[in-house]
């Protein structure tokens, strides 16, 4: 998703290789048929490598340079940020949200950057990181046109009319679930939901799948079930709810259990379910257990001032 490279250090490694076997740039050329011109600009870390090239030099140098690659992979540290933004969201740290530009300028001072293979990445964060700042604000819906950009970042021909003749990669997901949010903050629930329901018949429910992607399925459900409450349809929120419920529970996942279990219970006092209650409770229970205690209590105060419903915080 955000697989980066340090090119210059790999390419200066391979000299120092090339050089212990005592072979010149020529005699490479000769064994590979990767010309000394290529292999100058490989060695100086100026080119992106293809994955015949590696092929070539492993046999040539009798090591296997795919592996040596990967520990000159920088993609953990934008993956890092957004690791870190997950567990910002996840536990409604509203302040760090509003101000997530400079929090990211800050990380990348603390955390240097190479270039990305694919080099819009950087750029498509940084719109991504401006769109949630903005979400995250008192006018959510600004926040469409920074989601929007960065989706053409990466797909040019993408407009909101047109999202279903694209395929999308699991990061490429992410965004279009972010636009569907901004969408659904200016009450345009219906393409939201049909824009949801596409990104989940793009995702792998198979049990193979990414931990990335499990997070993202379960994210569409909730805000499925969240607009479908919207909408008054709570026959709806309560199949999308049980739906990801399910979904955690098969997966062992925590992550966004309880915001559906509260969905779930809500739904169910609409429909006037015996046991929306259980559901409710079980959704602040479990936030306890998370020590998400600022979450747990904007619920209880929520659920108390809209719906009369009083819950309680407190240990098992």
């Amino acid at each position: 998703m955000f697989e980066s490279f340090n090119l210059n250090d790999f390419g200066k490694h391979l000299k120092i290789m090339r050089k212990s076997l005592g072979f010149t740039q020529k005699d490479v050329e000769k064994i590979t048929g990767i010309t000394c011109d290529s292999l100058r600009r490989i060695e100086q870390g100026t080119v992106l490598l293809r994955y015949d090239t590696l092929i070539l030099l492993s046999m040539a140098y009798k090591k296997d340079l795919l592996e040596d690659l990967k520990t000159y992979s920088n993609s953990g540290k934008l993956l890092a940020y957004y690791t870190r933004l997950e567990d910002l969201i996840i536990n409604y740290r509203l302040d760090t949200l509003q101000n997530l530009q400079q929090d990211y300028f800050i990380f990348t001072k603390s955390c240097q950057i190479d270039a990305p293979i694919n080099f819009y990445v950087k750029d498509q964060l940084e719109k991504i990181l401006s769109g949630i700042s903005k979400y995250n604000s008192t006018t959510p819906q600004d926040s469409l046109n920074d989601f929007v950009d960065a989706m053409q970042l990466s797909n040019p021909l993408f407009k909101i009319n047109n999202y279903h003749q694209f395929k999308y990669t699991v990061f490429e997901l992410r965004i279009l679930l972010l636009i569907a949010l901004a969408l659904s903050s200016k009450y345009e629930f219906i393409i939201a939901n049909e824009m949801l329901t596409y990104s989940l018949k793009q995702s792998s429910l198979d049990s193979k799948s990414t931990l990335n992607e499990k997070l993202l399925i379960i994210k569409i459900y909730f805000n499925l079930a969240y607009n479908y409450h919207e909408l008054c349809n709570y026959n709806k929120a309560l199949e999308y709810s049980n739906k990801g419920v399910d979904f955690c529970n098969k997966e062992y996942i925590l992550y966004g259990l309880a915001p559906l279990l509260y969905r779930k219970g809500i739904a169910e006092y609409f429909l006037n379910k015996p046991n929306y209650l259980v559901s409710l409770q079980q959704s602040i229970h479990l936030l306890h257990i998370e020590k998400n205690e600022i979450l747990a209590e904007k619920y209880v105060e929520i659920t108390h001032k809209s719906y009369g419903i009083s819950l309680s915080i407190g240990s098992l």
